[in-house]
């Protein structure tokens, strides 16, 4: 069994990019939705991986939008689920 590759803040994702080019699972986490956008798009393109079938993100609100709209007590409590 190999390795799994956890990058707690996957900004725009090269660690996770790198890691699957070399065979190794990975986990990556991040606070902002844009990274984890980011980092998803750039697995599909260059990595030719499928989100929904090869990757998952979960916990992420469906619009920035949603985000600007909650409270700081609401943030707090989303951002601890990360």
């Amino acid at each position: 069994m190999k390795d799994i590759v956890l990058d707690a803040f996957c900004g725009s994702g090269t660690t996770l990019h790198s890691a699957q080019h070399l065979g190794r699972r990975w986990i990556g986490i991040d606070i902002s939705p844009v990274a984890c956008q980011v980092t998803a798009e750039r697995l599909e393109q260059y990595c030719q991986l499928r989100r929904g079938v090869d990757f998952t993100i979960s916990d992420l609100p469906e619009k920035g939008q949603r985000i600007r709209k909650y409270t700081p007590l609401e943030f707090e409590s989303w951002f601890r689920w990360y």
